[in-house]
């Protein structure tokens, strides 16, 4: 997102603008990956930018690496290249020592960093903790990174942030791999949380994965533990030449509620317990009121939920005072069902915008992720988690993998207190999102890429947030799209708000690779014109007619996506188009997109089943023939829509 008081910001003043993760036991980290990690070698193995090494400081040994800097756009970073593989998690640091730091912004000091690029060059994303400023003693600096899928270059560096001038001073540098257990579990199903009810014989599923070296000899004993104690069940299996297996329970009718412990214990061929795992099963009798089934939808009272939403942020006379009503009218009335708004999050006026909120008819995804410590968290949920417009809680908007740890403890604050609503993340971390896994029920990404990206880019980053939501037993997505202005916050992209033909892409984009949920950012700036962001009525009143018809075309599809009926059409000829198609009852909903480059035409063609009739469909950039079951589809420059078929 863009104008928040960000979640980094709130972890840097509660931590004294540096991170420091938890310690980790011994033998979980590998060795230190860094080569000349305190300069005792000269600068031997780092690429070195205008610093130098120095026997005037030291933490420990007897040099560091000075880095002085009198000019805030010079920006110079201290480098080494390290052995990483995609899929590991790297746990590193450095001690900085720092006078007359400046920075307009506290948290952008002196500090260290990852980052990597694939093969072709292309950055691939990093984990970049805060650092101090002004001038400090030896202070350790903490970060974790998850190297990503295609990673063929992996850096370390030690750095001032750009815009920063002062004089650091590094030393002991220090990356480790975090050492994989020899294997994991994933539950499958009870795929939200481990709850299920009395009620539900659905089979229960893990996935269990190895990660040893060699599978050969190694046996799995598991074994199901009733809340009584009683063992329900017990197996032995070997795992052969298989990294994973699937292992599943199916539960008798009535089960009694309570915690199960379905334990996993991985042997070694003389019996030796290499590793074991536990993982609980929560037997309820009804399921919390909101949700995430085990096909990715969210739930809410018994029933599918898709949200449609919009994010805000000040209230209409551009203040922190309360006046919303309008608003959240304005917003109900264009067929919107969920807001997520940045000032109420933690302000006197939260209550009454959640009243507000229901007034209008509308859910609300309630803002934490700018609480500003833990008694704090604790006092919101506690007074918000039940209200019937709440929706889920948000606990984290683009923050890094620095951050995954602090995030997961916070996750598990919240669901402890509040076990009937779910939490929600986004990121633009798309390469990173397996890490996050543990901290969240909800996962979404928001592409932004009108105008300076392809705007593909929509398909690619949702392709990747359902993959990431799937692989964890099955969390929920919600996808999050762009009306803003991307000049608004960035001087160097030429003003260019999106259109109805852009807006409507990038939603079919999402609708067809698996979004659960839309959002769109951001109402709020709607009202501004130029980089000053002041609220103005003619930019507004320019711009919210095409949201309004955006909306009303999507609203209806929606209902048929919750039913959740895919039909697979056989494509006849190649084609860069994207389609997905929905039944419901007498009709088939085809959703097609042109998602090639802006000034490229494309052509569909599709195999309808017998017996189904093209309605009198007239799609903007769309022309379309059905003969002989053979549907013909010619899409102009970013046409999108749906085809409406009836039998």
């Amino acid at each position: 997102m863009i104008d928040k008081s960000t979640f980094i910001a709130r972890l840097s003043l509660m931590l004294t603008l540096f991170i420091c993760l938890p310690t980790l036991a011994d033998g979980v980290l590998g060795q230190n990956l860094v080569q000349n990690p305190g300069f005792d070698g000269g600068d031997n193995s780092w690429t070195i930018q205008l610093a130098k090494v120095v026997s005037s400081q030291a933490h420990e040994g007897k040099n560091s690496l000075q880095y002085q800097n009198i000019n805030p756009k010079s920006y110079r970073m201290q480098t080494q290249i390290i052995s990483a593989e995609p899929g590991q998690t790297i746990h590193f640091s450095a001690w900085v020592k720092g006078q007359d730091i400046i920075h307009n912004d506290r948290k952008y000091g002196a500090s260290v960093f990852v980052q990597s690029y694939d093969e072709q060059g292309k950055y691939l994303g990093g984990s970049f903790p805060s650092g101090p400023t002004g001038t400090f003693d030896w202070t350790p600096i903490n970060g974790l990174y998850i190297v990503p899928a295609g990673a063929e270059k992996v850096m370390i560096g030690v750095y001032l942030r750009r815009g920063a001038t002062g004089t650091a001073w590094f030393d002991d540098v220090s990356a480790q791999i975090e050492k994989q257990p020899p294997f994991d579990v994933i539950l499958e199903y009870p795929n939200y949380r481990g709850i299920t009810t009395t009620d539900n014989n659905d089979i229960w599923k893990v996935l269990f994965m190895s990660n040893a070296a060699d599978n050969q000899s190694a046996q799995i004993e598991s074994r199901l533990i009733s809340p009584s104690g009683k063992v329900l069940f017990t197996k032995n299996e070997n795992l052969g030449s298989a990294r994973t297996k699937v292992l599943s329970w199916k539960p008798t009718n009535n089960l009694p509620r309570g915690t199960y412990k379905w334990h996993f214990e991985m042997k070694a061929v003389d019996g030796k317990t290499i590793e074991n795992k536990i993982v609980p099963i929560f037997v309820r009798s009804v399921m919390p009121s909101t949700y995430i089934d085990n096909q990715g939808f969210t739930v809410v009272n018994g029933q599918r939920y898709f949200p449609l939403g919009i994010y805000t942020g000040n209230s209409r006379d551009g203040k922190e005072s309360y006046n919303t009503n309008i608003d959240l009218k304005n917003i109900a009335n264009a067929g919107f069902n969920t807001i997520l708004s940045y000032s109420y999050g933690d302000n006197e006026n939260a209550a009454r915008f959640l009243d507000d909120a229901e007034h209008n008819g509308l859910h609300v995804i309630y803002s934490l992720k700018d609480i500003q410590d833990d008694s704090q968290i604790d006092t919101y949920v506690q007074k918000f988690k039940d209200n019937p417009t709440l929706l889920a809680w948000y606990l984290n908007d683009e923050s890094g993998p620095e951050h995954i740890l602090t995030l997961e403890k916070m996750y598990q604050q919240v669901i402890k207190l509040d076990d009937a609503h779910p939490a929600y993340q986004t990121l633009y971390q798309v390469n990173l999102l397996n890490g996050y896994l543990n901290s969240l029920d909800i996962i979404g990404s928001d592409p932004y890429p009108v105008p300076q990206k392809p705007i593909n880019e929509v398909s690619e980053w949702t392709r990747q947030t359902v993959a990431a939501a799937n692989a964890a037993g099955q969390k929920g997505t919600w996808q999050v799209l762009q009306l803003y202005d991307s000049s608004l916050s960035n001087p160097k992209v030429p003003s260019h708000p999106p259109t109805l033909d852009e807006m409507r892409n990038m939603s079919y984009q999402a609708l067809i690779n698996g979004a659960k949920g839309l959002l769109y950012f951001a109402y709020h700036w709607l009202w501004a014109q130029d980089q000053s962001r002041q609220r103005n009525e003619a930019a507004f009143e320019k711009r919210w007619p095409d949201v309004q018809k955006l909306i009303g075309e999507i609203k209806p599809l929606t209902d048929v996506i919750l039913k959740d009926n895919k039909v697979t059409l056989k494509v006849l000829s190649p084609s860069t188009a994207q389609y997905q198609a929905w039944q419901d009852d007498n009709k088939l909903y085809l959703v097609v997109v042109n998602a090639a480059t802006e000034d490229k035409s494309e052509s569909l063609q599709l195999q309808i089943p017998a017996g189904w009739h093209l309605l009198d469909n007239k799609i903007p950039g769309i022309q379309m023939q059905l003969k002989n079951n053979i549907l013909q589809l010619d899409l102009a420059p970013l046409a999108s829509g749906a085809v409406i078929f009836s039998r």
